[in-house]
């Protein structure tokens, strides 16, 4: 079999594209995701522990294969090597023509599979276009996200993001313990409205919140600009476009909202949960796409850890510990069939092909007309 060597290329820009879809459904290899990179022991070798081998899920070296304790495909002296190469490797025993047959029927290139091919026209879009950040921009991005949230912040009790949550229906100081992770920035810089330091009225107040990886590292940021209404109520910024942005690179991480309580074994005192990286045992988890529903589970189920994952694509990313036995994904009300619906059902497939116990809390099946948790909490009917 004789294959043109751009088809070559083409067929390899696919694997990478859909990475996460070959590391899961296809490989199915089991790790954890820490930045732009999929760690786990590599299959091809008797690796026992995870750590020097990784598989590049998103920026400048999406789909590239890498063992650092030696090689990535034994025999050919090479610690990195394309995706391509490592499927035929791994699932076809080095055989290349084999690899790619069953490489272009997977990617519907062959007419097999149509709904594949939509899949990866999709993920090809998505793959042409992605921000080609480097290492070291990832990590200045990092930094200065972090500085955003520690920089001229206060906690949230008696500001802005007291009185928007509570317009939302959600009192954080009714919680048993004080939250956290939400931050008051008197002066955001917002950059629909201007370039910074050069115009003052692109500084709004605005809810800032942290996306940390699994185990704890800062990845970026969740912002929420406000304004107040003539009548006092604040609100979500009617000056932007869009209110609600992210900064820094947050894939694979998450915004741990609420850790839940713990009872203290030598006292039985109720104590505010642990951190993610410390708590022990078999956890469950609550997991929301966007602050505000997060926030509803919380009221709703104070002694629940709740996490959120700042879009759908993101929870089709997350890779939990091992500990997390259990995920409960709170469903927003998107049209059967949509990109949302497809994106949400990714979701749930990466959390089983994890292992974990998957429970879909779908609020808009239970309570037609409502769109998210937070609606049903504020008793909304669209």
């Amino acid at each position: 079999m004789t294959v043109d060597s751009i088809d070559l290329d083409r067929l390899n820009d696919v694997m990478r594209a859909r990475i996460h879809d070959m590391i899961i459904n296809v490989w199915k290899l089991r790790g954890y995701r820490d930045g732009n990179n999929y760690i786990c022991p590599n299959p091809l070798r008797a690796d026992h522990h995870s750590g020097s081998f990784m598989i590049g899920v998103a920026g400048k070296y999406q789909g590239m294969v890498t063992d650092f304790a030696g090689e990535a495909i034994p025999g050919t002296g090479k610690k990195s090597v394309s995706a391509l190469a490592f499927h035929i490797a791994l699932m076809h025993g080095g055989d290349k023509a084999a690899g790619v047959a069953w490489g272009k029927d997977w990617a519907g290139f062959t007419g097999r599979a149509p709904d594949s091919l939509k899949r990866t026209q999709a993920a090809l879009a998505d793959f042409d276009d992605r921000p080609q950040d480097n290492a070291q921009d990832i990590e200045k991005k990092r930094k200065r996200s972090l500085r955003i949230y520690l920089d001229k912040t206060v906690g949230w009790a008696n500001t802005p993001v007291d009185y928007y949550y509570k317009g939302r229906g959600i009192d954080l100081s009714a919680l048993p313990f004080p939250p956290h992770a939400p931050k008051f920035k008197e002066k955001c810089f917002a950059g629909e409205l201007g370039k910074p330091g050069n115009d003052p009225d692109a500084y709004l107040p605005a809810i800032i919140l942290p996306f940390v990886a699994m185990d704890g590292t800062h990845l970026g940021v969740h912002r929420t600009w406000l304004e107040r209404t003539d009548d006092g109520r604040w609100i979500k910024s009617t000056l932007l476009k869009k209110p609600k942005r992210s900064y820094g690179s947050y894939a694979g991480g998450v915004i741990h909202l609420w850790n839940g309580t713990r009872v203290l074994a030598r006292t039985g005192v109720i104590a505010y949960g642990q951190p993610l990286s410390a708590a022990k045992g078999a956890l469950r988890v609550h997991l929301a796409e966007g602050p505000e529903d997060g926030w509803a589970v919380v009221m709703a189920y104070p002694d629940e850890r709740v996490d959120v994952a700042g879009s759908i694509s993101n929870m089709g990313g997350l890779a939990y510990p091992e500990k997390v036995t259990e995920i409960v994904i709170w469903k927003q009300a998107d049209p059967p069939g949509s990109a949302a619906d497809q994106q949400f059902r990714r979701a749930v497939t990466n959390f089983r092909a994890q292992g974990k116990r998957v429970m879909v809390a779908d609020v808009g099946k239970v309570f037609p007309g409502v769109k998210d948790a937070n609606d049903l909490l504020m008793g909304v009917r669209s």
